[in-house]
């Protein structure tokens, strides 16, 4: 497993449990979720479709670089919500006190 990949997993697994039966955290958590699965699946299709068209095998080499690149940027654009998410939700700890 990818060391980014483990980060974000650990990260939102430390979300979660800071989050407690909050309804507005955990909607916020869902909707961080889904656009990381809605985000691999666009990814995946788009690769597809690219893997599908490809006439040649650098055009197929192609097809995979695009993907991995892709994939990455999500990861970092999800880590960063994942960040602000737990941010927030240390903050409404700390206003709680």
């Amino acid at each position: 497993m990818k060391k980014t990949t483990l980060k974000i997993i650990l990260v939102a697994i430390s979300t979660y449990a800071d989050g407690g039966n909050d309804p507005q955290r955990l909607a916020n958590a869902k909707e961080i979720k889904q656009q990381g699965l809605d985000g691999r699946l666009r990814i995946l299709q788009q690769e597809k479709s690219c893997v599908q068209a490809a006439t040649s095998m650098d055009a197929l080499r192609s097809c995979e670089g695009t993907s991995r690149q892709a994939m990455r940027q999500l990861e970092e654009k999800q880590k960063a919500n994942w960040e602000s998410l737990k941010a927030s939700n240390q903050q409404g700890k700390e206003n709680r006190k």
